[in-house]
């Protein structure tokens, strides 16, 4: 017989049998009479000790019956259950995890379970290469022999991990089920009991009153959080397929970067892995754009910390974690993958993958004056053929007049980058600009008037983005002016690039929702235009002001539905890899989406047909409590602790026995008391 909620028989039996103790220890405090004589009162001499506050217990019938009664409701409350005996119920619901952390192998040492665990007679030895799920599924095919030769009862089989599966309805056919269960697809999902618990809920509401409780037989390691679903009148049971615990695994649960705001060719990646076995160990990790490896490296991961559990429970396990960082040079788009080249007991969590989109092409619009003299300072041509040169850019011209009014009654085109030829706008948008020969209306900035005498650029700042691969020195502008920075409620901050005679002649400024370059000189009055440095400063400039710091965190996962957008009109799209997904586009106010619901296994994935910034996708597992392989003897279902039973058998529960027998002795003691009373 093994105890289903043991945490809830210690704690009712450390109340109720010292409660039953106490009322023997203590007395009754009587007042005191003064009578005649005690002649006639011998039969009460003895109550005269009942005076004494405390009194060391007798041996007394009563007590050993009342002690009886109280363990016999103790017991009732931790659920006894007889094992290799019957449910007694006709009606049996097994639920089968097949979540990320069931194909996990478990070797032959760690499979070697207790009474609460695998029954080494029930079960053959575990092989090396034998997973979680594989023992779940032998459990549950004995779970279901066992109800239906003992008790006549009708099982239905719900396989669960992010959603639950009904496999098959009321049957009572055991070549059926068994087919069933062992059809059972695995899957890299992380489970979720809470949906499981509603669809067996769900199953259970046809039960008659009349009918003996329903009984829902859990299959699972127990690894996952506390459970908010509850069960009505049913009947639960937990039944444990891991070992006692967890087995050698490494995974990477985290695996996020972005693209740097100052220099958008940069990309910092951020990884953190978990070490759930008990020794440390050292990870090489490798890192790869599409098949091309960028960087490897080793990274020590502390062991999982061992903390105790309940009563009667296995310790729950800390996994040890670890951070590894990455940073990469490259403006190419692709598929970033970082993999633990090293075998564990789970390789789903071995790999994970995150997306570097392809950088759309600059929307570039160049405002000049309304006429172009040679008082303007404007470049002109000069300018207009520079950036129309620069490749994978859509650039746009408008006057100084159009400008003012598209900005201020219809609105600017969608545009990436402003640039201002000798023009100073009124209002300056909340869009990255690049001035020549003028400033941006930003308070305390300003250009000085044009020097009588030309200046080379004397010095400039390497260390830029936008000017580390140019060479400055031999830059000589006719007409230099100066930047001025200064002065009250400054709303931005200034960098200066470059420098010449009078001061600065290229500076950044850094707004709080854009920034402006500003080139204190007219291309066209310098010799700049005929090197090889104008071209290649306009296009770091256009890379670095365009570029937004992007966010690649956002990747696909196994426990969130899959969504691509499409042109409209797209015709059913198919997902090709660990499995195959088709689903139509689905128009919506924001435009047409394909949805493919949750991905049940992870790996590498190609749109067909292919799907611009979507033509391959890498679906990651990132689930600390999968990757963690927990073990757990005990689970909470709506605040209740259920211990883990044999995973031969489900067995039948007894307390309502223990309930009529406390009942039964109750009936005898008032008998027995009414007869003595007799006169």
């Amino acid at each position: 017989m093994t105890l289903l909620s043991p945490t809830a028989a210690i704690v009712a039996g450390a109340i109720a049998l010292p409660a039953v103790l106490a009322l023997y220890l203590l007395k009754l405090r009587r007042r005191p009479v003064r009578v005649s004589s005690t002649l006639f009162w011998s039969a009460a001499s003895e109550d005269l000790q009942a005076n004494v506050p405390l009194r060391w217990l007798r041996r007394s019938w009563l007590l050993m019956l009342h002690l009886l009664i109280a363990i016999l409701l103790v017991l009732a409350i931790g659920r006894p259950a007889l094992s290799g005996a019957g449910s007694g119920s006709r009606r049996v619901i097994i639920l089968l995890d097949r979540s990320a952390s069931m194909n996990a192998r478990e070797s032959a040492a760690s499979s070697t379970t207790s009474s609460t665990a695998i029954s080494a007679n029930k079960l053959n030895t575990v092989s090396d290469a034998e997973t979680r799920l594989s023992l779940a599924k032998r459990a549950a095919i004995r779970i279901a022999t066992d109800a239906i030769e003992q008790d006549g009862a009708s099982v239905s089989v719900i396989a669960f991990a992010k959603e639950p599966v009904l496999l098959s309805p009321d049957s009572r056919s055991t070549s059926q089920l068994r087919t069933v269960i062992e059809d059972a697809a695995p899957t890299d999902q992380p489970a979720d009991l809470t949906a499981a618990l509603r669809a067996a809920e769900a199953l259970t509401l046809d039960t008659p009153e009349s009918a003996a409780p329903p009984l829902v037989a859990l299959v699972s390691d127990g690894g996952f959080p506390e459970s908010r679903g509850t069960l009505g009148n049913a009947t639960f049971s937990f039944v444990s397929v891991a070992g006692d615990h967890p087995p050698d695994n490494i995974g990477i649960v985290a695996f996020a970067g972005r693209r740097e705001y100052a220099d958008p060719r940069t990309v910092r990646l951020l990884a953190r892995l978990v070490n759930a076995g008990t020794a440390p160990v050292s990870a090489p990790l490798v890192l790869r754009l599409d098949d091309q490896i960028l960087a490897r490296r080793a990274v020590e991961i502390p062991p999982a910390s061992l903390t105790p559990g309940a009563a009667n429970s296995t310790p729950i396990s800390t996994p040890g974690e670890a951070t590894a960082s990455f940073e990469i040079a490259t403006s190419a788009a692709g598929l970033l993958s970082l993999s633990i080249e090293r075998p564990d007991a789970l390789d789903a969590d071995n790999t994970a993958w995150l997306s570097l989109p392809r950088v759309q092409p600059p929307r570039i619009v160049l405002v000049s004056p309304d006429l172009v003299t040679p008082d303007a300072g404007a470049s002109g041509w000069v300018l207009a053929d520079a950036l129309a040169e620069l490749p994978g850019i859509s650039l746009t011209t408008m006057t100084r007049s159009e400008y003012e009014t598209r900005a201020g009654e219809r609105g600017l085109p969608a545009v990436d980058l402003l640039v201002f030829d000798a023009v100073t706008p009124r209002v300056l948008p909340r869009i990255p600009t690049l001035s020549f020969n003028a400033a941006p209306p930003l308070p305390g900035l300003s250009l000085t008037d044009p020097a009588a005498k030309g200046s080379y650029i004397l010095s400039w700042r390497r260390t830029s983005p936008i000017l580390r691969d140019v060479s400055l020195d031999s830059v000589f502008i006719a007409r230099p002016r100066a930047i001025r920075w200064g002065g009250e409620n400054l709303h931005a901050k200034l960098t200066e690039l470059a420098t010449g005679n009078d001061g600065p002649l290229i500076a950044l400024a850094e707004r709080d929702d854009a920034r402006d370059l500003i080139v204190a000189f007219s291309p066209a009055e310098s010799n700049w235009p005929l090197q090889v440095s104008f071209p290649v400063f306009l296009a770091a400039a256009v890379d670095t002001l365009t570029a937004r710091a992007a966010d690649l965190s956002e990747q696909a996962t196994t426990s969130r539905p899959l969504s691509i957008r499409v042109p409209a009109n797209f015709p059913s799209v198919s997902l090709d890899g660990p499995e195959s997904i088709s689903a139509s586009p689905q128009l919506s106010e924001s435009g047409a989406s394909v949805g493919f619901g949750v991905p049940s296994r992870v790996g590498v994935y190609r749109t067909k047909p292919s799907i611009a910034n979507a033509e391959v996708i890498g679906v990651s597992l990132l689930d600390a409590a999968e990757s963690s392989l927990l073990v757990r003897r005990e689970i909470s279902i709506g605040g209740r602790a259920v211990a883990a039973g044999s995973a031969g058998s489900v067995g039948r529960e007894v307390w309502d026995w223990c309930v009529q027998a406390a009942i039964a002795l109750l009936a005898i003691e008032w008998l027995v008391y009414a007869a003595r009373m007799k006169v």
